[in-house]
């Protein structure tokens, strides 16, 4: 006879819900990238639905593998791209130039960035020499 200890615990989570644990749990890691394993446990899922489900996302583009891990894919990037910041590309083709007038005039890191709600998004950075190392990134909201 099994008792209720012995029948494994069924997780009634979506498919989709499990895909976003595993990219939230991704996310913290930025590019160093992690094992199934290490994801199963961050994502609470089992190592099988964890390996299972990245299959799926890197099929998609949205997770590529690196080494023996995992790390976000070019797509996720590509799609963040397009919520913060519809006609970002045209308007950083247009803005560039006077971006690059305005680092040649102070020599300082100068950023490209819209508003998206209450958040600006970066959507250009051009180092500049003399000032210490400025921690944003493109795509990365402030």
């Amino acid at each position: 006879m099994t008792s209720a200890f012995d029948v494994p615990l069924r997780d009634d989570r979506a498919a989709v819900d499990k895909a976003i644990s595993l990219l939230v749990a991704l996310g913290d890691r930025t590019n160093a990238g992690a094992g199934v394993s290490e994801l199963a446990r961050r994502s609470r899922l089992s190592k099988s639905t964890a390996h299972r489900v990245l299959g799926m996302l890197e099929r998609n583009g949205v997770v590529e593998r690196v080494g023996t891990g995992y790390r976000l894919g070019e797509r996720l990037h590509d799609l963040g791209r397009a919520v913060y910041a519809p006609g970002s590309e045209t308007a950083r083709d247009l803005l560039l130039p006077y971006l690059a007038d305005l680092y040649e005039t102070t020599r300082e890191t100068v950023h490209l960035s819209v508003l998206h709600g209450s958040f600006v998004v970066y959507l250009a950075k051009l180092y500049g020499h003399r000032s210490g190392p400025v921690p944003s990134r493109i795509g990365g909201r402030a």
